[in-house]
C-alpha cells in the first residue's frame, strides 16, 4: 500500500489525473492521500521482529503510548508465569536449561 500511495503524485482534481473514465480518475487521485495513514501504521511495529515472528518486540514504542497498555499488561503476565514455571521446574530438578 505504501508503494501505491507514493506511485502517483497529488493532483488538485481527480479529471487532472488524465483518464476518460470519472471512476478511474477519483480512484488514482484518492491513493496518494492515504500515504500519510499507511506510513503511520507502518510505523507502529518493527519490520525486523515481525520478519522474525518475534511477537514480545513487534510493537514500536509500546511503553510510550496508552493504546498498547493491554499488550504490555499481557507481557508482563506471561513472562512472570514463564519466570514463576521455570523457578517450578528448577527447584524440582526437572529443568536442564
Amino acid at each position: 500500500m505504501l508503494r501505491i500511495s507514493t506511485t502517483f503524485q497529488r493532483v488538485e482534481n481527480p479529471e487532472d489525473v488524465g483518464f476518460q473514465s470519472n471512476i478511474i480518475n477519483k480512484a488514482i487521485a484518492a491513493l496518494p492521500e492515504i500515504n500519510e495513514d499507511v506510513a503511520k501504521y507502518l510505523g507502529m511495529f518493527s519490520h525486523q521482529a515481525a520478519g522474525k515472528d518475534d511477537k514480545y518486540n513487534f510493537f514500536t514504542n509500546e511503553d510510550e503510548n496508552e493504546e498498547y497498555e493491554a499488550i504490555v499488561e499481557h507481557k508482563l503476565v506471561c513472562f512472570k508465569a514463564t519466570g514463576s514455571w521455570i523457578k517450578i521446574l528448577i527447584s524440582t530438578g526437572h529443568y536442564g536449561g
